[in-house]
């Protein structure tokens, strides 16, 4: 479209067709020149503002033991699971419905204690959903005071 326009005011002045066909380049030379520049500059912005969330983020020691649980409806074991590094597959039945529990003995995220807590993530895949996401839900103790809660259990 740049180029039909660029050739138009061409023909209107009157310039020859080779020195239209040179403005037209430098034209859309500068043209691209600008979008490789805004995209540079956007790509800058979203790395800054990933670096800026991600440094926002504090990182804290964490340690627990105590007694895991996982259940689903697919076959022993759960097909649909990354396992040892290898990525999941179709679940057993067409939709993987489960839990994964923790019962915490002993355990600390930073200063804060998490001995006696419970954790249980529930969630559910559908094979044939576009995408295939996984829905969870984690339900956190409800004894635990918030700096509990917070912590980031499991």
């Amino acid at each position: 479209m740049l180029h039909e326009q660029a050739a138009e005011l061409f023909d209107e002045m009157g310039l020859p067709a080779m020195a239209r066909e040179e403005r037209a380049r430098a034209r859309l030379d500068r043209d691209s020149a600008t979008v490789e520049r805004e995209q540079a500059r956007l790509r800058r912005e979203r790395s800054a503002s990933l670096a800026w969330r991600i440094g926002a983020i504090d990182i804290v020691p964490w340690r627990i033991s105590g007694s895991y649980l996982e259940a689903c409806n697919c076959e022993a074991i759960c097909s649909c699971r990354r396992i040892g590094g290898r990525p999941g597959g179709r679940s057993t039945y067409g939709e993987c419905l489960g839990a994964l529990s923790w019962i915490v003995k002993e355990g600390r995220a930073g200063d804060v204690d998490l001995a006696d807590m419970s954790v249980v993530l529930a969630s559910r895949y559908h094979d044939d959903e576009p995408g295939s996401p996984w829905t969870v839900v984690l339900f956190v103790d409800s004894r635990g005071d918030q700096r509990q809660r917070q912590a980031g259990l499991p």
